[in-house]
């Protein structure tokens, strides 16, 4: 075999491809197009944030509970941290199964 015949099956190999990858991309494009008339068979589950800042809202109160202790307005005789988070535990799970 010459370099030109190895040129020429290389040539017609090519235009092969491209041909098939032509189909390929038709039958793509057809499929994608059914599918977005039609609208989806599989809609996802969209969660909802919750529309209230409860983070927010327990973020100032923590701080708001650690600046008292600190400037002796109250005093508390349970450790907040542990409380807080004994607290907000049982909240999640709670939360969770409701």
């Amino acid at each position: 075999m010459t370099m030109g015949d190895l040129e020429k099956k290389l040539e017609e190999l090519s235009s092969k491809v491209e041909e098939r990858f032509k189909e390929l991309s038709d039958k793509i494009e057809g499929k994608l197009s059914s599918l977005n008339s039609s609208g989806p068979k599989f809609t996802a589950k969209v969660t909802k944030k919750h529309d209230t800042p409860f983070w927010g809202i327990v973020l100032v109160i923590a701080g708001f509970v650690l600046l008292g202790e600190y400037f002796d307005w109250f005093n508390l005789n349970v450790p907040f941290l542990p409380a807080a988070l004994i607290v907000l535990g049982a909240w999640l799970i709670i939360d969770k199964r409701i």
